[in-house]
């Protein structure tokens, strides 16, 4: 050990007296702290050296980041959040520590690159973790009015599994109606009590389809919300929009015909009623697909305000099916859990 002396006359310390066997130890206790500590710079060193003790609360330390983590033992949720705090805290130490003269190791942009690479995979991992931590750690009340919901959905979305059986139904019957009506007329009778009786009955199944794909369309609309967007629901709910508006259209044709332009060529009018349903489920499609119809316009402005509207709900079905069908679906959960806890951290914050 240095033996340090004060001199009474002057006041000034002697120069310490260090043995050769001491100062070998020392040296050696030195060289170690040195390359144990060579990693951290000064600010990094003050933050790790600072901790609070909490008596209610265990402390963990990792003995490699030297970084310390609080647990309580009544709240779960606490070293979830905590976990993901320290995610968030070593993403900012890395970006700030490769301006830091003090990191001997980075010698190279190559090796700060992978070091910044394997702490990007370290919180992206560490978030995950937390993420379905907080899914499985619920308390039980929640479990229970969660499954109770899930039950009443599974109940409500019975009914839309076949939806798209019940809406080819109804248009099967609205044309069989009308196809009825022109066989038993044989001419063209607009003002006759068969005729709006007809015109009645279709407008009834038309309104029937469109209610059943709007309360589809909630439902999937609540499933994303949720993130428990089912595929096939999507599917049928987008097949039964484009089937429903294409009947929506034949009817609008059959009430008020000028409310359509049509090509020269194309002799819709000579057509029975089925014929006339293909004509304008092709316009349909083209607007659920984006390719647009040229030889099928509207006329009316109503008729063009229910066009568009198909034209903006189909682009959300077709880029929403696309998003499902290419992109990774795994991948896509992980992002909406992440960013889910990222915001509950911000909240609590």
């Amino acid at each position: 050990m240095a033996d340090f002396r004060l001199n009474e006359d002057n006041k000034k310390p002697f120069v310490p007296t260090i043995y050769q066997g001491e100062f070998e130890n020392s040296t050696d206790v030195h060289r170690s702290s040195r390359n144990k500590s060579v990693q951290w710079a000064d600010w990094e060193l003050k933050d790790v050296m600072e901790f609070s003790e909490n008596p209610g609360s265990e402390t963990l330390i990792d003995e490699y980041s030297q970084t310390e983590l609080e647990v309580d033992k009544q709240d779960p949720f606490s070293l979830i959040d905590t976990v993901v705090q320290a995610a968030v805290e070593t993403s900012s130490l890395a970006s700030r520590s490769s301006f830091s003269p003090s990191l001997v190791t980075c010698t190279t942009m190559d090796e700060d690159e992978e070091r910044q690479a394997a702490i990007s995979d370290l919180i992206t991992h560490l978030e995950d973790t937390a993420a379905l931590l907080r899914e499985h750690l619920r308390p039980s009340g929640e479990r229970d009015t969660g499954v109770e919901d899930m039950d009443s959905f599974e109940q409500t979305t019975f009914l839309l599994k076949y939806q798209i059986v019940l809406v080819l139904f109804t248009q099967l019957v609205s044309i069989l109606v009308l196809s009825l009506f022109d066989h038993l007329t044989h001419i063209k009778v607009r003002d006759t009590e068969y005729h709006i009786l007809t015109i009645a009955c279709g407008s009834i199944l038309q309104i029937l389809n469109m209610l059943l794909v709007s309360f589809a369309t909630a439902v999937l609309s609540r499933q994303m919300l949720k993130y428990k967007v089912e595929g096939s629901l999507m599917a049928q709910t987008y097949l039964a929009t484009v089937i429903t508006f294409g009947g929506l259209y034949f009817m609008i044709y059959r009430i008020e015909p000028s409310s359509w332009e049509f090509g020269s060529s194309n002799k819709i009018e000579d057509n029975i009623a089925i014929g006339q349903y293909i004509q304008l489920l092709y316009l349909s499609v083209s607007a659920a697909t984006l390719c647009g119809a040229a030889n099928i316009q509207p006329n009316a402005w109503y008729v063009t305000l229910i066009l568009c509207f198909q034209s903006l709900i189909n682009f959300v079905y077709f880029a929403s099916i696309l998003a499902q069908t290419i992109g990774n679906y795994h991948s896509y959960t992980v992002q909406v859990r992440r960013s889910s806890s990222l915001r509950s951290l911000k909240g609590k914050s």
